[in-house]
């Protein structure tokens, strides 16, 4: 599991800091204002499985020492946005969302004996682990934006596991004409079935950079491109090393309420 160490709580602490004062000298009342928004947003990307799963880790599967290390897959999120003022440069985006962070997991290994026409030889074999993981989460971001409409964001994510399945197989990859002895195909210990020992709530640190792209003269409608990373912070399966990152390009599309106060603007004096 990664643990958070107090250097690295008080290196975030003092980045917000910076920027809480950053946006106290920039402040101008001649740039346009913060707004609150509402909207919706997509994400798709790859999700990348960093683990130290070996020997009888996990007793739903039934095979044979593969180790597995690494992997990933497609991942996707999907969800809504609400944004809420705090400084004219900082706001708070809250997201509820789906995210999926399926990965494939793969471990090579030699095997003493395949059958080659009739004949036992050294082969190698997969072993491959293929993921469904499904959660559901809310994501608390700090934005900052230091130049008008474009905005780096940092903040957490909790997130529940919605369903958490696998597909596992061995397979042969070497010589390319051996089978398996036991069974006479090139495949053997093919398994499905759901995690057991889960660790339901997970957190994670966010951080995107985006920019909004104004659809309409007031600029109350938007079109927001942004690069998006997570880093998994809590292991999958409980007692086994197993964190997920994700990395992904999103689209939002984001309604702007207008502020109509004018700071600039004097008080209309009567004749």
């Amino acid at each position: 599991m990664r643990h958070i160490s107090i250097l690295s709580v008080t290196t975030i602490m003092k980045t917000l800091l910076i920027l809480l004062i950053m946006s106290a000298f920039s402040y101008s009342q001649e740039i346009k204002k913060n707004t609150s928004s509402i909207g919706i947003f997509g994400i798709i990307g790859n999700s990348n499985h960093s683990s130290n799963i070996i020997d009888d880790d996990l007793p739903e599967l039934n095979y044979c020492c593969p180790n597995f290390k690494k992997g990933n897959g497609f991942s996707w999120e999907f969800g809504a946005s609400i944004r809420l003022p705090i400084t004219r440069d900082i706001s708070l985006n809250v997201r509820p969302s789906i995210r999926d962070i399926s990965g494939i997991l793969t471990n090579k290994e030699s095997l003493e004996r395949v059958n080659v026409n009739g004949k036992p030889e050294v082969g190698f074999s997969n072993h491959t682990l293929d993921t469904q993981i499904l959660t559901g989460g809310m994501t608390f971001l700090l934005s900052y934006e230091p130049i008008y409409l474009i905005n780096i964001n940092l903040g957490l994510r909790y997130s529940y596991i919605l369903n958490a399945g696998f597909s596992y197989k061995e397979s042969i990859v070497s010589p390319a004409n051996a089978i398996f002895v036991e069974n006479g195909t090139k495949t053997r210990n093919r398994q499905d079935g759901n995690f057991s020992n889960l660790n339901k709530h997970l957190f994670s640190t966010e951080m995107s950079i985006s920019y909004g792209i104004p659809l309409n003269n007031q600029e109350s409608k938007l079109i927001v491109p942004e690069i998006y990373y997570s880093i998994g912070m809590s292991d999958l399966i409980k007692n086994i090393d197993w964190n997920i990152d994700f990395l992904g390009i999103g689209l939002s599309y984001i309604y702007k309420f207008r502020n109509k106060t004018n700071l600039n603007s004097s008080p209309i004096k009567p004749d």
